[in-house]
């Protein structure tokens, strides 16, 4: 048996994989490593920078994987600190995974200095849509519900955002929600403080994330085979993930799938094909 790291987005916890299990069988134990101080690693003290977050996660390895084969998969801010843990493993002489996957993600040192994501407002609608898929349906009364809160939720947001440059907490009173009927009010307090939860933990990741790809460093390899997965039509990263080239040591692997940046949620099969190499479109 072998093991899956599996590493989430920003923000976000290792819920994101947590039907991968089931999907994959007996022959590789998922193992959901969290950003250190929230999910499975809850209990581990919250790290401010990336350095420190890549230390944590190397010694879950370390301590689940001394001697047997594992491969690590990153998504979005997963990836890069997929990345840096590797770069941490190397370091302490620990023996490589078997694969690195990283997926919807720009490279460690990307050619242009990566931005905040809601300053780019070519991006609101796609942002919009993640928002959309982030709650699970139940918790509104009809897919329309569901679309009305979560467009009034990043209206009264990007409101804030334009007006005060920064992402803060939405107020359930905000005037965006003043067409949803009041019937609904229960709804609305509970789903924005759970989204108000979300982007606090999205805006700490994202910083981390801008500070540790735009930073000066030397440039090291990745020794293990190195796949990228990257959507044609992710116009968050673009054609960025072509970069992740120059860290691939042992070799490199781009897969094209026909999604845009938030494939985890819609194209998990095809990623979970990829993984376990039975379903891919090869760049060539």
């Amino acid at each position: 048996m072998k093991r899956l790291y599996c590493i989430p987005g920003g923000g976000t916890t290792s819920i994101l994989f947590i039907q991968w299990q089931k999907k994959l069988g007996p022959d590789i134990k998922v193992e959901y490593l969290d950003i250190p101080g929230r999910g499975y690693l809850s209990k581990k003290p919250e790290q401010q920078d990336m350095n420190g977050i890549a230390e944590v996660l190397a010694a879950e390895i370390m301590a689940k994987s001394a001697d047997e084969p594992y491969l690590i998969f990153g998504y979005c801010f997963g990836a890069v600190a997929a990345y840096e843990v590797c770069m941490k493993l190397e370091e302490k002489g620990f023996h490589r995974p078997e694969k690195v996957f990283v997926c919807g993600s720009y490279p460690p040192s990307p050619r242009e200095k990566v931005t905040e994501m809601v300053s780019r407002k070519h991006m609101r609608d796609e942002l919009q849509r993640m928002f959309y898929h982030m709650f699970p349906s139940y918790l509104f009364k009809d897919a329309d519900m569901q679309k009305k809160v979560s467009s009034a939720y990043m209206k009264a947001l990007y409101g804030i955002y334009d007006s005060a440059g920064k992402v803060s907490e939405v107020s359930s009173d905000d005037n965006a929600f003043s067409e949803l009927i009041a019937a609904d009010a229960e709804t609305v307090k509970y789903v924005v403080k759970l989204a108000n939860d979300y982007f606090r933990q999205y805006v700490k990741d994202e910083k981390i994330l801008i500070e540790y790809c735009n930073s000066e460093k030397p440039l090291k390899k990745i020794m293990a085979p190195l796949t990228v997965i990257f959507g044609r039509d992710d116009d968050v990263i673009g054609d960025e993930w072509k970069v992740w080239e120059n860290f691939a040591g042992d070799s490199f692997d781009p897969v094209s799938i026909p999604t845009d940046h938030f494939s985890l949620t819609d194209d998990m099969e095809m990623i979970l094909g990829i993984v376990t190499n039975n379903k891919t479109e090869r760049e060539r």
